[in-house]
């Protein structure tokens, strides 16, 4: 199952491309509907470096609602212009695959950005209504942290 958003942001697309490696604005665009809690010893690290990183997500930032792997990587495209962050993250127990890739490339004005999430497994179907609705505010507030970056 596939969610996706399709934005244009007020910010070059090298700070947009930075803001994504940075777990903190993770965090910033989803709140208060979403929150991660990082499982690592050490926390969150300042600045996204790929490999796998396990977090625990609470809905409204209190209530546990399972715990997965983020994988990231920054794989070429094959398309001048265009950025890619890839997340092949994964639930814990299994019961979830996950791909979700970021592009970044010109626009306009500003940057052009695509947030695509496959999401795939025993309860992906489950979790495409609620994916969504977070999804929809996610954009809101990706659309909103941009005019800082």
């Amino acid at each position: 199952m596939r969610i996706l958003l399709a934005l244009e942001l007020p910010a070059e697309p090298d700070a947009v491309l930075e803001a994504l490696r940075d777990p903190q604005v993770m965090r910033d665009a989803a709140r208060p509907v979403l929150d991660y809690r990082s499982l690592e010893p050490g926390g969150f690290p300042e600045r996204w470096e790929g490999g796998p990183h396990r977090v625990r997500l609470l809905a409204l930032g209190l209530v546990p609602i399972g715990e997965q792997v983020i994988d990231l990587d920054w794989p070429e495209t094959g398309r001048e212009g265009v950025r890619m962050q890839r997340d092949r993250g994964h639930g814990l127990r299994g019961l979830l695959r996950v791909e979700h890739r970021m592009a970044v490339s010109p626009g306009p004005v500003g940057t052009r950005y695509r947030d695509r999430l496959e999401i795939s497994g025993p309860v992906g179907a489950l979790l495409w209504l609620p994916l969504w609705v977070v999804w929809r505010w996610r954009g809101l507030r990706i659309r909103s942290l941009a005019w800082h970056w």
